[in-house]
């Protein structure tokens, strides 16, 4: 991690630690009344898997943020097929999550997908690939928009 990112991070620990009177019963970016949130608090993440074997879920670590309890993480996905998207929802950091999938034996691939902060500007979204053993992945992703309500997005295929 660089000097800049570590100078960021401890900018906004202090920052949100003064907010945090303020944020503790609510998720960043809830609204008094019950409105609901902006929707770039949320991050969607979406796996196809484009090998010949089902990959199962083998790990995972929810490092920042919650999941949205309307969806879940993809514990098996078939061969050649994408499974449900899934949503993350930011709480005093951006979502940060790692997961391993095993696509058959010996094929196993480790990723990270997160999105920074997004209070009044959209998270920038980083995605990479931690370990993989005999597979491949790759991802696109799609920043969201405070100002268009819209949330940020990563799709990751899984590949031979």
């Amino acid at each position: 991690m660089s000097n800049l990112n570590i100078v960021k991070k401890i900018m906004l620990s202090l920052v949100l630690l003064l907010l945090m009177p303020y944020a503790v019963s609510e998720p960043l970016g809830s609204t008094e009344g019950g409105e609901q949130p902006n929707n770039c608090v949320y991050l969607s993440i979406m796996i196809s898997n484009k090998t010949n074997s089902a990959c199962e879920l083998v790990d995972k670590q929810v490092i920042y943020g919650r999941m949205s309890s309307s969806t879940q993480i993809p514990v098996l996905i078939p061969p050649k097929s994408s499974a449900a998207t899934f949503e993350m929802r930011q709480m005093i950091y951006g979502p940060d999550i790692i997961l391993t999938y095993e696509c058959g034996e010996g094929h196993t691939i480790t990723f990270e997908s997160q999105q920074d902060l997004c209070i009044m500007n959209p998270g920038v979204i980083n995605a990479k690939i931690l370990s993989k053993s005999n597979i491949s992945g790759k991802y696109t992703a799609d920043r969201g928009s405070y100002i268009w309500n819209r949330h940020g997005s990563i799709n990751w295929t899984l590949t031979p």
